[in-house]
């Protein structure tokens, strides 16, 4: 039998399994830099067995991770570590534990935490709906796609910056759907010219900045051509675009926000206040070691073993398991 994980949350007594499905995405996440949404992971009957799971974070530390036993799991698709996808994921998780632990902390601190990620965030949503409200020619799409999660504006924006920066923008906007992906291009492509334009500024070099400006449209162009078809550009100055581009630019700051700690902060919630004891009888246990969410090894442990690591502490459990199968080996 197959079930999607978020049939799981509606199955009334689940919610210590659910508990250790939760580990086992955050852990996932902190190891791989991936999100991974609950509906794109996939569970089957595993009759008699349980997997515990032994992965490597980038710097070299061993997490350990189980899920409930008679499961086994696949993960049929990964979205990038971006703040958006992981206030996404929260958003579902709060969502899907309002059904099995609607009255229990855990729903609560869950909530509050959601509501900590959203703060940090509330003047860079805000900075874009003031835009779309001061300047009528400002859509959306020009700047979401890189300034949403990541920047916040530092003062006002004037009409003589955002003028040429949305006229401009607004052409290809207009002959394109794909909007979001072609503002993220254009934003990467002004961002390697950042050090360029500031060094030609400092020197008093308006010449270079049009040479500047003549890269900046030829990247564009040899983008357009590749990606879409028919794109009329003669009316864009580029030389204003990339000038009101840096004007806009230097009124924005990142957001001082560190993804990754935030969420080994949650995953810390979970191992340190919900630690639940699975029923260990007549169960084979396999510990599966994971690189770069491949399976690489498969090794037998006894229940003994299993019930003998929760002496250890949850931070340190990979490290058990680490030594434990150099032991063997």
């Amino acid at each position: 039998m197959t079930l999607n994980l978020t049939q799981i949350f509606h199955i009334p007594g689940y919610d210590k399994e659910l508990i250790l499905f939760i580990k086992y995405i955050l852990t996932i996440m902190i190891c791989y830099q991936k999100i991974i949404f609950f509906h794109n992971l996939e569970l089957f009957s595993n009759s008699g067995v349980g997997h515990l799971y032994l992965l490597k974070d980038k710097y070299g530390q061993y997490h350990y991770s189980e899920i409930p036993v008679h499961f086994k799991i696949t993960i049929k698709k990964y979205n990038g570590l971006h703040p958006r996808n992981w206030l996404l994921w929260l958003e579902e998780l709060n969502d899907f534990l309002k059904f099995q632990f609607k009255n229990h902390s855990l729903f609560l601190i869950i909530n509050k935490f959601l509501k900590e990620e959203q703060r940090f965030f509330q003047k860079s949503m805000s900075d874009i709906s003031n835009l779309n409200k001061k300047f009528p020619q400002f859509s959306r799409e020009m700047i979401e796609s890189w300034f949403l999660h990541k920047y916040q504006l530092t003062g006002e924006i004037t009409e003589d910056v955002m003028k040429p920066f949305t006229e401009n923008f607004q052409i290809l906007l207009n002959q394109i759907t794909k909007k979001e992906q072609l503002s993220l291009f254009i934003y990467k492509t002004f961002k390697k010219y950042v050090e360029p334009i500031e060094r030609a500024i400092l020197d008093e070099d308006l010449g270079r900045i049009k040479d500047i400006s003549s890269h900046f449209k030829n990247d564009i162009h040899t983008y357009l051509d590749e990606k879409f078809s028919f794109v009329q550009t003669k009316k864009i100055d580029y030389y204003q675009w990339l000038v009101s581009f840096y004007q806009f630019y230097c009124d924005c700051e990142l957001i001082d926000y560190q993804l990754e700690k935030r969420i080994s902060k949650l995953n810390l919630i979970f191992h340190l206040g919900y630690e639940h004891e699975q029923e260990k009888k007549n169960i084979n246990y396999q510990l599966i070691t994971l690189k770069n969410l491949e399976k690489q090894t498969e090794k037998e442990i006894s229940p003994y073993t299993v019930e003998e690591s929760k002496q250890v502490h949850p931070i340190f459990r990979g490290e058990y398991f680490k030594n434990l199968l150099k032991k063997k080996n």
